[in-house]
């Protein structure tokens, strides 16, 4: 995944990032919430690529086997939780095991 995520803006790589850590699409309003820098702009690039798509209004993964990817690509996540993310408005969601 990194030679895919690699190439992306800092800002799309970290709405990647915690989209994963997330669990499942978001709402605007949620993605505010996440304090990324020019998030319109990030969301732009990861969807240019494929990764991320708009349903419903809500922004998520294309698949969920690109979230298991980039979940696993994450050096950890834990850290996100130490810094104040998500917001108590969000909800997380523990990734599903991968079919075996």
């Amino acid at each position: 995944m990194r030679s895919i995520t690699g190439p992306l803006p800092e800002s799309a790589q970290l709405l990647l990032g915690l989209l994963a850590v997330a669990g499942r699409p978001r709402r605007r309003r949620e993605l505010d919430a996440l304090g990324v820098f020019d998030l319109p702009a990030a969301e732009r690039s990861a969807s240019a690529d494929g990764l991320l798509t708009r349903q419903q209004g809500r922004l998520g993964f294309r698949h969920g086997l690109l979230r298991e990817a980039i979940y696993a690509d994450l050096p950890d996540p834990a850290p996100l939780r130490t810094i104040g993310w998500p917001p108590r408005s969000i909800r997380l969601t523990a990734p599903r095991s991968p079919i075996t």
